[in-house]
Formats: C-alpha cells, sequence, structure tokens
C-alpha cells in the first residue's frame, strides 16, 4: 500500500483533533487515536520521528506539539516513538498549562515549540557547530 492511501485512512481521525486544545484536552481519552495516526505517519519514508508531529501539527495546530531530536534528548524522550510522543504531549500539557498567551498571535502548542527551540534547540545546534 502507498503512503497516499495510508494518510487518507487516518485523515478522519487526524481531523478528530483538529479543533481540540493541548491545554485542557484528557489526553488519555484519545491515546490509542494518537498512538495510531503516529504510527501510520512515522512509517512513510522521510517523516519519522520529527516529521510526524509536524504534519501533524499543520492539520490541528492548537493541539499537536513538534519535537525534534533535541528536545527529545532534553524530556528524555529516547525512542521517539509514538508511545514517547504520547507521553511528550501529556508533558507539554503538564508543563505549561498555566501559560497564557496572546491567542491572535500563536496557539498554545506553537507556543511551546518556540519556547522548546529556544531553550533547548539553539544551544544544542550552536554547541554541535562549535
Amino acid at each position: 500500500m502507498g503512503d497516499r492511501p495510508k494518510i487518507k485512512k487516518i485523515l478522519p481521525v487526524i481531523n478528530k483533533f483538529k479543533n481540540k486544545k493541548i491545554k485542557n484536552i484528557n489526553l488519555e481519552h484519545y491515546k490509542k487515536e494518537i498512538i495510531k495516526i503516529f504510527n501510520i505517519l512515522y512509517k512513510i519514508k522521510g517523516i519519522k520521528s520529527t516529521g510526524t508531529p509536524k504534519l501533524l501539527h499543520i492539520f490541528a495546530p492548537n493541539f499537536f506539539v513538534m519535537w525534534d531530536s533535541y528536545i527529545r534528548k532534553y524530556y528524555k524522550f529516547k525512542k521517539g516513538d509514538a508511545e514517547d510522543y504520547f507521553n511528550f504531549l501529556k508533558m507539554m500539557q503538564q508543563n505549561f498549562k498555566h501559560l497564557k498567551i496572546n491567542k491572535k498571535r500563536m496557539t498554545l502548542a506553537k507556543a511551546i515549540d518556540e519556547y522548546n527551540y529556544i531553550k533547548i534547540t539553539l544551544p544544542g545546534l550552536a554547541k554541535k557547530k562549535k
């Protein structure tokens, strides 16, 4: 089966998250669906651990938080698999639930991403460059 039918098959599941917000959703209630769509996208050539949350964020920008290898390592998610990503979402929800943002400017999920990028990824890239 090619990648297109796989994506088409999970679009209805991904769309369930379109109007959901990471701040106050019961993640446990959606665990199976999150893991299912992560696993399907993860297996598509070239997407893997970093690309999967980026794609999911495009479809549901209020819900899915992006990560990269620096962020995964910092938060001690070594495998970068669906279970790690689900636990990462739970951690981000817990760590940032108090955050107040200008909703017109960005979503909470994007604010978390920018915080992680500035605090974790940029220093990691700078260290690697040296």
